[in-house]
């Protein structure tokens, strides 16, 4: 908790400062918040366009009947996301011990410099919360679980398959059905008014998810395509690999393994892996999302470390461009572009190794105070 919280506190304060420090300060959720007048329309996708999934549009309208300015908003989301981060460790620690969870969640280096900047730990939460249910045979859980995590990031909905496919196979076919409609309903409840209001969840929401981000790894390859083609077939080619790469990547290593009988828990912490090895919208706090599997099932401190490197690199030259206002043209730029690259690449080598030991991996046994241990 106190890891999040001095994340964004640290933003705060660096976005009071002159550029290009001002730029390290940048809160993706200040920055929704911008010029909606939130604090006088209060309710987003009805009143104003809004970038973000229904958990965090309705949490805001909430928040904002009791805030007098919009910086009150702010650290009201950044106290969430620190309780939620607690939360996590809460249930890490009964999963896999209080020393795995100290090194690969709450003292990782990911978790101080991303856990304030966005809404991801509410999300990690869902999925580590199905995981405690469905450990726990407790399955309307861990669906209601991952259909309110889908309801604020998306990419917990990757494990809803393979929890309903384990289920399936092993006989348990009323669970099976009952997660999954409850993934389905909570997701339907949530999402439901903001699809059908005035400025829609699909038309808003979906506005961010039609490009590549510059810190991807599609960036490099996008460049070296740029030799051939006009950007426009370059962002079409770019959209059509990542989106063939994701559905053979989740077929082979989601899908199949659960059908053969293999662990579906571990399969849907690989699908998450699966997201980001082919997102175009990879962003540096999206390392919170990796962080659980670290823990559960890859325990090395040192590829943790390597993968930071990839990380602070893309961060440092992403945030340091902006700060700077270079074009790309300028020397200085070609030289961060050129180091930012290099951590693209460095953190992509990363998660390739921790993808394919993630699902290699033998099944965990969960470290609990002194009750039975639980099976991953």
């Amino acid at each position: 908790m106190a890891a999040t919280l001095v994340s964004q506190w640290a933003r705060l304060v660096l976005e009071l400062q002159p550029e290009p420090l001002a730029a390290y300060g940048h809160l993706d959720i200040e920055e929704i918040f911008a010029g909606t007048r939130v604090l006088e329309l209060h309710w987003p996708y009805w009143e104003f366009a809004f970038q973000y999934q229904p958990v965090i549009g309705w949490g805001t309208a909430f928040l904002s009947y009791f805030a007098s300015h919009l910086v009150f908003v702010v650290l009201a989301w950044g106290v969430l996301m620190a309780a939620a981060a607690g939360v996590v460790a809460s249930l890490l620690t009964r999963l896999v011990g209080a020393r795995r969870t100290m090194v690969f969640w709450s003292l990782s280096p990911q978790l101080l410099l991303f856990g304030g900047a966005n809404f991801d730990a509410l999300a990690v939460l869902s999925i580590v919360a199905a995981v405690a249910f469905f450990a726990r045979e407790r399955f309307l859980g861990a669906g209601g679980a991952l259909g309110f995590g889908t309801a604020t990031k998306l990419f917990p909905a990757v494990a809803v398959p393979p929890l309903v496919i384990g289920l399936w196979r092993r006989g348990a076919r009323r669970s099976a059905i009952a997660l999954a409609i409850a993934a389905a309903l909570v997701v339907l409840i949530l999402d439901a008014p903001a699809v059908i209001a005035p400025h829609s969840l699909f038309g808003s929401a979906v506005i961010p998810y039609r490009f590549w981000n510059l810190d991807s790894v599609w960036l490099p390859f996008a460049i070296v395509l740029g030799g051939f083609f006009d950007q426009g077939t370059v962002d079409r080619i770019v959209d059509l690999v990542s989106l063939l790469g994701l559905a053979a990547t989740y077929g082979a290593l989601v899908v199949r393994p659960a059908l053969r009988g293999r662990d579906p828990v571990r399969a849907g912490w690989v699908a998450v892996c699966a997201v980001l090895l082919w997102t175009r919208l990879y962003s540096p706090q999206y390392a919170l999302w990796l962080l659980p599997v670290f823990a559960l099932y890859v325990p090395r401190p040192g590829l943790l470390g390597f993968m930071f490197v990839g990380d602070a690199l893309a961060f440092g030259t992403i945030f340091g461009l902006r700060g700077l206002g270079l074009k790309v043209e300028d020397p200085l730029a070609l030289w961060m572009l050129g180091l930012m690259v290099i951590g693209v690449v460095v953190r992509h080598v990363a998660l390739v190794l921790l993808l394919i030991a993630a699902q290699g991996s033998t099944v965990v046994s969960a470290a609990t105070t002194g009750r039975t241990r639980l099976a991953l």
